[in-house]
């Protein structure tokens, strides 16, 4: 039984607060997102960390576990927390995520084996008027300065305020 199970036993749906951490995996100029098999909406591969794990072996693993791909070196990009890290799935689990982000690139041609947790994957060039429906947190990182000087993104973002 996995670390979150043992926990969701003991806790049922309330709130959780995770450390987790996300991917923004490039190639070629194009960024990986994973369509979610919960909701639909897609996000960039990633998950929780487990307990004794550094978030950079938890990265490894999870891109690893979700893609099949994997990266060798990774850039901190930006830790985000707050109410756009909050979150309650499909199933009524609730979750505040400590987000750590870091970007890296793939390699040029690893095909993508996806897990079950996700029903796709695909390259989406990095300009974001390009970008699938994207999960309310994934979107959220998707906003924050510092991740989208690191796809090259303009500081004002679609729809910025």
């Amino acid at each position: 039984m996995s670390y979150i199970s043992e926990l969701r036993q003991a806790v049922g749906h309330r709130p959780l607060v995770l450390v987790g951490t996300v991917l923004i995996l490039q190639r070629d100029g194009e960024v990986l997102f994973l369509q979610r098999s919960d909701n639909l909406l897609w996000c960039t591969p990633g998950g929780m960390v487990d307990p004794g794990e550094s978030v950079e072996d938890a990265i490894r693993r999870e891109l690893r576990e979700e893609t099949g791909l994997s990266v060798s070196d990774l850039c901190l990009v930006d830790v985000a927390s707050g109410p756009d890290q909050h979150y309650v799935y499909p199933n009524g689990d609730e979750v505040h995520n400590v987000t750590i982000v870091y970007s890296g690139e793939a390699a040029p041609a690893e095909p993508c084996e996806l897990d079950g947790e996700s029903l796709a994957a695909r390259w989406y060039p990095a300009v974001e008027a390009e970008f699938p429906p994207l999960s309310p947190p994934t979107a959220a990182l998707f906003r924050r300065p510092q991740v989208r000087h690191a796809l090259g993104l303009s500081p004002q973002g679609v729809g910025a305020a």
